[in-house]
């Protein structure tokens, strides 16, 4: 069994975990509806982990739908979901729904000419087992020049960014709403710290 601490249980009951990546076991959490399928297949084909996935309740755009992202690029748990025009400046890393909320900032960004590019990670644990080429790849940017977004513990994402947004404490009880832009996790928000790490 794992600890699970929640960031955010709103009016709907939704919520956003935090802790529960410090369990033995692996958890998975999927952008949208085409990396879930492709994953639970193979978890479940392969049958060789513990796992546990997580489902959002709320709305979530189909990202990897409006890609040319190949399905069997999905087994690696780890791709572009959304690239830069020209050259990114910074590779934004997330997870889950917080990939959408990368995608959002991304288009905030670009307007104001800051170029980035958006890679979903379900899994870090079977994303850790595929080669240095691949990853470098897949991040395109230095370490340094990586910002993963997590609503949740920030300590074990500093393996693949220099910056982590996250949540350094056990987190609030309100509506999502406010919770979330209490946090800074909101587009807008992310946007501009982002821009103040550009600075």
């Amino acid at each position: 069994l794992g600890m699970i601490d929640l960031l955010v249980v709103d009016n709907n009951g939704n919520a956003h975990i935090i802790d529960y990546k410090t369990s033995p076991h692996s958890i998975d959490k999927y952008s949208d509806a085409k990396e879930l399928s492709k994953n639970l297949s193979r978890e479940y084909a392969a049958d060789i982990r513990e796992i546990a996935s997580m489902f959002r309740k709320e709305h979530a755009e189909d990202i990897q739908a409006a890609t040319s992202v190949d399905v069997e690029v999905l087994d690696k748990s780890g791709n572009v979901v959304s690239k830069e025009k020209e050259k990114a400046v910074l590779t934004l890393i997330a997870t889950g729904s917080e990939v959408n909320l990368a995608v959002q900032a991304q288009e905030l960004l670009l307007a104001d000419g800051i170029d980035v590019r958006v890679v979903s990670m379900p899994c870090t644990e079977i994303f850790n087992k595929q080669d240095a080429s691949y990853q470098d790849e897949v991040f395109g940017n230095d370490y340094d020049h990586r910002v993963f977004i997590e609503m949740g513990k920030p300590d074990g994402n500093y393996r693949y960014a220099k910056n982590v947004f996250g949540v350094d404490d056990f987190g609030s009880s309100a509506p999502a709403d406010q919770v979330l832009d209490s946090y800074g996790f909101t587009p807008e928000k992310i946007a501009d710290r982002i821009k103040s790490l550009l600075a």
